[in-house]
């Protein structure tokens, strides 16, 4: 099957998916080049100690931001409001990124600072991309986050390719991100609309609870692996703790554009029902071939893309390839759509618990592959918990998936991860 025909769909869908890909492949390529230019030395550790301060406060912020979107969908929110949003938030995080650095000593001071406007950037102009998709500018979208991701590979690895010190690559991440807030800023002010929307905030907030708790989880392993592991156990943790860049963003691009579409008609209609099966059938018959190639190369292609001294990460790697199984499953969009946020958060929390619980016992007893065992097992409760709540309130969830063919790909999977471990 060609890959434009496992794309097709709703031209928002396909855009954002195709956004996705490129953001992840900017950022899959400076983790590759990072490694090998700085390897495991010092800079590294820095890095990825900064990054632990980083990757959460971006992540969570612009998970709520992006579900925000979906959520007013119709009639939608004015874009003024959105970049006010965007900006206090960003202000606020780079604010707790200072006292973070300050209160623990995450990172050298030196990195702190330009970190803090990478903070700030990356989150005030997150809408930028969301806006061009919602008013349906979906070609530009792609060409500008082209654009924007090329120059944001070049702007972090070049200082490091001129002998620059890593202070001088994270100045470059962060005026990269820079330059595209000050653009959508510009776009902005042209045309300002005289009163600003506090609905927005009103239904935010909420939505960064499930984000604390949901995504929170997974940079909570890499601060509980920093803590528990060794320096050359966190930096393999740290290279291993990575899904399937497809499976991952493909999933999430559907999940968001799908709860869309039915925040928009105020129900999941069955039209909307009878595309997401359809849309999940493609993207599984993309996503899961793929992580039966990668579980039964893995251990090569680590000693060559990496290097040769990171090969015995690919094992944790395989272990979060799994996490394909339920990433498949889409219970989530329809709760999101229908807004029941206090339910996505109640069952967020408690994925939560099992996930710090869990890793906390596992890394203490099997070291940091027990982070990747307390996800997958986490991730797992979660769906089930999604899927229960919806069939006990007649939520139309299990109709949006084909069970049939998930459950022989998903037992193909088992079976490649097995054998995996004897090529390991």
């Amino acid at each position: 099957m060609k890959w434009r025909s496992l794309l097709s769909g709703p031209g928002v869908t396909t855009a954002y998916q195709l956004y996705k890909l490129l953001q992840f492949t900017s950022s899959l390529l400076v983790s590759i080049l990072l490694v090998r230019l700085l390897g495991k030395g010092t800079d590294y550790y820095a890095w990825e100690s900064l990054m632990v301060g980083v990757s959460p406060l971006i992540g969570m912020i612009t998970y709520a931001q992006n579900n925000l979107f979906a959520q007013t969908w119709k009639p939608g929110l004015t874009l003024h409001a959105h970049w006010q949003m965007g900006t206090t938030l960003g202000a606020g995080a780079a604010g707790l990124l200072v006292v973070l650095a300050l209160g623990t000593r995450l990172a050298p001071y030196d990195v702190v600072l330009p970190g803090c406007m990478l903070v700030f950037a990356s989150i005030a102009g997150q809408d930028a991309e969301n806006w061009l998709l919602k008013s349906g500018r979906h070609t530009l979208l792609v060409w500008l986050g082209g654009i924007y991701f090329l120059l944001l590979s070049l702007g972090t690895l070049l200082p490091l390719w001129l002998q620059f010190n890593l202070p001088m690559a994270v100045w470059g991440a962060a005026g990269v991100n820079m330059l595209r807030y000050i653009v959508y800023t510009t776009g902005v002010w042209r045309g300002w609309p005289p009163t600003p929307s506090t609905t927005s905030w009103l239904l935010f907030w909420p939505l960064v609870g499930v984000a604390i708790v949901s995504t929170g989880t997974l940079y909570l392993d890499k601060i509980i692996v920093r803590w528990l592991e060794t320096p050359e156990g966190f930096q393999f943790f740290s290279v291993a703790a990575r899904e399937l860049p497809v499976t991952l963003i493909l999933a999430n691009a559907l999940s968001l554009t799908l709860a869309g579409r039915i925040a928009e008609a105020g129900a999941a209609q069955p039209a909307i029902l009878a595309d997401m099966q359809q849309q999940s059938r493609k993207l599984m018959q993309l996503a899961f071939p793929v992580t039966w190639v990668l579980l039964l190369s893995s251990h090569w292609l680590f000693g060559r893309i990496y290097r040769a001294e990171f090969a015995p990460a690919a094992q944790v790697f395989n272990l979060y390839l799994l996490l394909v199984i339920p990433r498949m499953l889409f219970p989530q969009a329809i709760l999101t759509g229908l807004r029941l946020n206090a339910v996505t958060f109640r069952i967020s929390g408690i994925e939560a618990a099992i996930h710090v619980g869990l890793t906390l016992v596992l890394v203490t007893l099997v070291g940091y592959a027990g982070a990747a065992w307390a996800t997958l097992i986490a991730y797992g409760a979660e769906k089930a918990l999604l899927f229960r709540y919806a069939r006990r309130h007649n939520l139309p969830a299990r109709e949006g998936t084909d069970w049939s063919r998930w459950g022989l790909y998903s037992f193909i999977t088992i079976l490649c991860w097995i054998v995996s471990l004897q090529l390991g």
